[in-house]
């Protein structure tokens, strides 16, 4: 893993961590993501870098990692 792969690694670590905090500190944005049953997934086209975020009806959690199937994909070119 060369560097720029730890910076999106951390990158995506702390989205999910905004993720948590905004729907501890808002109700409507808790209300959003509840109910939700998805896995939606961020990673390099070549895999060498990526986290996964689990939304499930009263979860959500985020794993780092390349989902082998997760209902969405965004997948960025390199991580450079």
């Amino acid at each position: 893993m060369n560097f720029a792969d730890k910076v999106l690694d951390t990158i995506l670590f702390g989205m999910g961590q905004t993720i948590r905090m905004t729907a501890a500190r808002h109700s409507s944005f808790k209300k959003h993501i509840r109910g939700k049953n998805f896995i939606a997934q961020i990673k390099t086209l070549d895999g060498s870098a990526g986290r996964y975020f689990i939304f499930q009806p009263k979860k959500f959690s985020s794993r780092k990692g390349i989902h082998a199937k997760a209902d969405v994909n965004y997948i960025i070119s390199n991580s450079k």
